[in-house]
């Protein structure tokens, strides 16, 4: 028996009552506070079927950053990858009540991929403001990492009606001829799948943007800038 099982195997004898995060319970049996969450650490939770709710454990999601838009009743949140375009955007819902001419009720900074692990946040005490959102809309990048983000949101997230954002992804498509080549050292691939989110787009766009990502293209939402979003009704 390792040291880690024998000091697991002496926690759960004494079955406490007061619960923990992940990291403190981690540094109580253990003496490090990383371990739980390593991949040594849930191969014993696993090799014994032990469950950290069985540690007596409360999650701990990162909180993300939200703008509620006074003007508004309506049940839509809007997640946002970048940060330029958040700022831009809230700037927008405070001039104008809405986002290319659609009501948002709330706006979310994703903080790119932090959003996957951040979005459990939404069930906490503190954002009870929006806790009737009905649909999450997301704009991204159109790339290899801002579709992939996109994907994995509503793979992991299936109680909740999360959406891509048409109106925007419709003018960052509109506009691909702007796209540019990133630098990449490890290249992350598409799934056509992924792309087939964006079948609104018409007929072939699956295809165009599968080639685009995997090819290590970007179309970037700051294409959507505070000229163009001020000017929508006229612009767009």
């Amino acid at each position: 028996m390792t040291i880690e099982e024998k000091q697991l195997a002496e926690f759960l004898k004494k079955r406490t009552q007061i619960p923990l995060s992940v990291n403190e319970r981690s540094f109580q049996i253990f003496g490090n506070e990383k371990f739980l969450n390593s991949s040594d650490g849930k191969s014993l939770l696993s090799k014994y079927h032990i469950s950290l709710n069985m540690l007596n454990i409360y999650k701990t999601p990162e909180p993300f950053i939200y703008y509620v838009n006074p003007y508004t009743n309506c049940r839509n949140a809007l997640i946002i990858e970048n940060k330029d375009t958040w700022y831009t955007m809230r700037n927008i819902l405070k001039e104008n009540g809405t986002i290319c001419s659609f009501e948002i009720h709330a706006l979310i900074y994703g903080e790119g991929r932090k959003i996957q692990n951040s979005f459990d946040y939404i069930n906490e005490e503190d954002t009870k403001d929006i806790h009737d959102i009905l649909t999450f809309y997301y704009l991204g990048d159109i790339d290899s990492s801002g579709i992939d983000i996109l994907y994995k949101l509503k793979s992991e997230y299936k109680a909740y009606d999360i959406q891509p954002f048409e109106p925007g992804y419709e003018y960052l498509f509109k506009h691909r001829d702007k796209k540019r080549k990133k630098e990449m050292k490890v290249s992350i691939r598409t799934s056509g799948i992924a792309c087939s989110l964006f079948d609104f787009l018409g007929d072939g766009a699956r295809v165009e943007i599968l080639n685009l990502c995997n090819a290590d293209y970007i179309i970037p939402q700051e294409l959507l800038n505070y000229e163009v979003l001020s000017n929508w009704d006229s612009v767009y």
